[in-house]
């Protein structure tokens, strides 16, 4: 890979752009890259990053906790609107161990979108993963994905690889599956 994988501060838009446009190269032949970066962007900054990249994407974001600045991240997200007046975000599974007590913070920031829009699943993960896939482009990001800039070394794994995203998507849709049935039998009780 000829980009730089390492990310330098305040360039990821410009850096990270050049990888994916050579994972999406048919000549480069590669379809992942493990890049690194010092900390200066955080999670609520990929998201909108990534999300621009693939607009009208359905995305699912794992992680062990979510914080106030993701949540509210995630309802800009879901609140923009593209030029042709369809959404950025067309859904938003977001699956997370947090607490039950600190689910009531979730709800407060972004129940307003339904389930046709949002699905949160709470489930016992370590996992910190990202997924977005509209009609032409799909992506699978792990790695660091710290809530808040932390100016320390950084490590992600990004990949534009179809197969990586379905065998990706199918782990995360069973989760999600699952999570919603506990959630419909605790409801029930």
């Amino acid at each position: 890979m000829s980009q730089e994988l390492f990310i330098e501060p305040c360039c990821y838009q410009r850096q990270l752009s050049q990888i994916i446009a050579e994972l999406e190269d048919e000549e480069t032949n590669r379809t992942a890259a493990t890049f690194f970066s010092s900390g200066d962007w955080d999670l609520s900054t990929l998201l909108t990053f990534m999300a621009g990249q693939v607009p009208e994407s359905v995305i699912t974001l794992a992680l062990c906790t979510v914080d106030q600045k993701t949540l509210c991240a995630i309802d800009r997200l879901l609140a923009t609107y593209r030029e042709n007046g369809n959404p950025l975000v067309n859904h938003f599974t977001l699956i997370t161990c947090t607490a039950k007590q600190r689910l009531k913070t979730i709800r407060d920031n972004l129940d307003r979108w339904g389930d046709d829009r949002l699905t949160v699943v709470q489930d016992n993960t370590e996992i910190r993963c990202l997924t977005l896939r509209n009609t032409q482009r799909q992506f699978v990001i792990t790695g660091s994905m710290n809530q808040y800039p932390r100016y320390a070394k950084q490590m992600y794994t990004i990949s534009a690889d179809p197969l990586t995203y379905i065998d990706t998507q199918q782990v995360l849709d069973s989760i999600t599956r699952l999570g919603n049935l506990k959630n419909k039998w605790r409801k029930q009780e």
